[in-house]
């Protein structure tokens, strides 16, 4: 005898699952283990606390499927079927792989609207059509003298856009330097 919770148990005959005393042999079929509250047979699997009649199944989330099938993918325990082999997860759903569609910071996005993806300093993620724009801490707009430095900054490099017509990326390259003289050489030259 033992105890579940404040209930005596014979841990020979019965289980005790999170509290809850459950009979071992169940219809002729032996549960040797816990589900949550529910008893486990072996020809079972538990997902999440969820109790299925599949023997090795897979789980994603409290859901069941078999990864060998290669018909469903699960994505941030959310189980979604494939419609295509090079289908991939981007976040909690699926797209394509790439082929007409990007995958930017847990986003699917078309390829028509967008077809690289941008980190910014942040972490964060945006999605840019490199045809008319450029990444540099988001996505900047190509033909607006606007152009990337990368500074040192506390260790970290971190990308900042700038005017190239009133501005300098220059070294020791820890900020953006305004223009002198219409040149950023200017600042260097020994007076």
């Amino acid at each position: 005898m033992a105890c579940c919770g404040l209930t005596p148990y014979n841990n020979y005959t019965q289980l005790c699952c999170n509290g809850v005393v459950r009979e071992k042999n169940r219809g002729g079929r032996y549960a040797d283990s816990c589900c949550g509250t529910e008893a486990l047979r072996p020809d079972q699997t538990c997902c999440s606390g969820t109790v299925h009649n599949v023997v090795d199944g897979d789980c994603c989330g409290s859901a069941v499927y078999f990864k060998g099938e290669g018909t469903f993918l699960c994505c941030n325990d959310n189980l979604a079927r494939k419609v295509a082999p090079t289908d991939m997860c981007c976040g909690s759903t699926v797209y394509d792989g790439g082929r007409q569609q990007i995958c930017c910071g847990d986003r699917v996005s078309d390829m028509s609207q967008a077809d690289a993806c941008c980190t910014r300093n942040n972490g964060s993620e945006v999605e840019f059509h490199s045809s008319n724009e450029f990444c540099c801490n988001g996505a900047i707009r190509k033909g607006m003298d606007l152009f990337c430095c990368y500074l040192r900054i506390n260790g970290e490099l971190v990308a900042e856009s700038y005017n190239n017509n009133t501005h300098c990326c220059r070294y020791p390259f820890d900020i953006i330097y305004p223009k002198l003289g219409g040149d950023c050489l200017s600042h260097l030259r020994p007076s």
